[in-house]
């Protein structure tokens, strides 16, 4: 028992301080990598704005509206939406953006690429990355809104041939409608600040999904059911020998889940997606250097066994004789009471420490289920429409 203790605390201290601290000594030994940033020319790479949709009638038009007001040059630009068995007026309202158009050369090119069957992003990724034609590729949601220099600053670090894909930063913006706007904006910040270590000292474990680019020779077609393009297409490029970076100037925004159980279930289809990825790439970490794999390791898969090593953490604490232990386990006991508390009442949620605690036990909780979800079948490929993501 006394084993077992120690073995998941060091391990769970490890995932969520240890792997931090190691970043930020390797920072200080080898010196960060800082983003190359140069002026571009007047003939910038063209770039091709992937967006998937499914059932988009309502946000894609916005979505359009925002990707046309990008201060990059119009005619380097071109916008293909793929719409993955929608059975709205999402193509329809992509064809009147497409004829509504001024003088060519004036905006940017729209394209539409329609799947009659439903077959999942991943496909529908694929099937976009047949027709683009940019150099550099971005890839955006249809929820989410960039900055109007996004694009741009994506493009920007390109400048250094080392770089084969760079994510942005998404914002989360909350109110007082959102019952664990708060909690969630903590995670949100430490999640970040782990990714930028990671871009200062190699390459990110991953991409943000909302805002993030890569060169369009190094893209490799995802299997069908993949569920995390943004994570599996990065480890493809750095697998090639290309760094991953992470640049906040290049921002997106988007609303925090106003509730638990709506970001639950982004949360279980996210975890089953990482599960899933060690299947999808068992013959590909032959390809990646130690300290990606390391990287890979520290970021993804540890976090996944999180409920097994609290489990463990518990169980072991409850039955060591120290009073220490017990102590250390009625602490333990402590957070899972303020985490029920913060589901099943208000007033607890109205409780920072609580809201914090119950996002950590969800998240963790998450994983188990997760993984539950995939040996079963039910992750799904398939992703909702941005109007049932914010709840309207």
């Amino acid at each position: 028992m006394l084993l077992i203790f120690w073995l998941t605390f060091v391990l769970l201290a490890y995932t969520y301080l240890g792997y931090p601290a190691l970043l930020l000594l390797w920072r200080k030994i080898a010196g960060a990598k800082e983003p190359v940033r140069e002026q571009l020319d007047s003939s910038p790479p063209r770039v091709s704005v992937l967006v998937a949709a499914h059932n988009e009638a309502q946000a894609i038009g916005a979505r359009l509206d925002n990707l046309l007001e990008q201060d990059y040059p119009a005619d380097r630009v071109e916008i293909i939406v793929v719409s993955d068995g929608s059975t709205d007026a999402t193509a329809e309202v992509v064809e009147q953006y497409r004829a509504g158009l001024g003088e060519e050369g004036s905006y940017p090119e729209i394209k539409l690429c329609v799947c009659p069957q439903r077959r999942g992003k991943a496909h529908a990724l694929n099937l976009g990355m047949e027709q683009a034609l940019g150099q550099i590729v971005v890839f955006a949601d249809c929820r989410q809104r960039f900055e109007r220099n996004a694009v741009q600053r994506l493009v920007e670090n390109f400048n250094d041939p080392a770089i084969g894909g760079v994510s942005g930063e998404l914002l989360l913006e909350s109110d007082n409608d959102s019952e664990i706007g708060a909690a969630m904006g903590a995670y949100w910040h430490y999640e970040k600040w782990v990714r930028k270590l990671e871009a200062a000292t190699g390459s990110v474990v991953g991409a943000t999904g909302a805002i993030y680019a890569i060169r369009r020779q190094l893209y490799r077609p995802l299997p069908e059911q993949t569920l995390l393009d943004d994570v599996l297409t990065p480890i493809y490029i750095v697998g090639q020998g290309f760094r991953l970076s992470f640049d906040p100037s290049a921002k997106a925004y988007d609303e925090v889940s106003k509730t638990l159980t709506r970001e639950w279930q982004r949360k279980v289809r996210t975890l089953a997606g990482n599960w899933q990825l060690f299947s999808l790439l068992k013959n590909d970490f032959a390809a990646l250097c130690p300290g990606f794999l390391l990287r890979i390791v520290s970021h993804k898969f540890l976090r996944l066994l999180g409920p097994l090593f609290l489990c463990s953490l518990l169980l072991s604490s409850l039955l060591l004789a120290d009073v220490g232990y017990r102590l250390f386990a009625l602490l333990q006991l402590s957070c899972y009471g303020m985490a029920l508390w913060a589901k099943l009442h208000h007033k607890g949620r109205e409780f920072l420490p609580a809201r914090i605690c119950l996002i950590f036990v969800s998240m963790n909780l998450a994983a188990a289920v997760g993984l539950y979800a995939l040996l079963r079948g039910r992750a799904g490929q398939v992703w909702t429409s941005a109007s049932q993501e914010s709840g309207e």
